[in-house]
Order: structure tokens, then sequence, then C-alpha cells
């Protein structure tokens, strides 16, 4: 368990920098909160669109994080 912990923590501390801030934003309430992107959109007064393009960009850089550590990993 602190292991998956550590390593979620280091993939957020490469990944959350690169992100942008609605990013961030949308991430932390659909994976932390559990909302809906419905409840998202409508709390934060973006369109769907809006809402899956920076939630993508969000995905991606969390790839990128991810496949960094284990290159780096060896």
């Amino acid at each position: 368990m602190d292991r998956d912990h550590e390593r979620g923590r280091q993939i957020w501390m490469i990944a959350a920098p690169r992100m942008t801030r609605l990013a961030v934003i949308i991430l932390r309430l659909r994976v932390g909160r559990g909302w809906s992107t419905q409840r998202i959109c409508r709390r934060l007064h973006i369109s769907r669109r809006t809402c899956r393009r920076h939630m993508g960009i969000a995905v991606r850089q969390i790839a990128l994080a991810v496949a960094q550590l284990e290159k780096k990993k060896g």
C-alpha cells in the first residue's frame, strides 16, 4: 500500500506541473471525489468539449510521467 501511494505521488509530482490548472481541477473532482462529467461541467460552467480536452491533457501527462518513471527505473 505504501509503495503504491509513493509511486502515485511520484507520478503526480512529475505530471501535475505539466497540466493546465483546469486539468488538475477536473482530475481531482473526477477521481478524488467521483463526480460525473455532467456534474463537473455544470458546477464549473464549462462545456463538455472543454472538459474532455482538459481530461485528455491530464491523462496524457500522467501516461508520460509513468513512462518517464519506467525509463528511469530501468
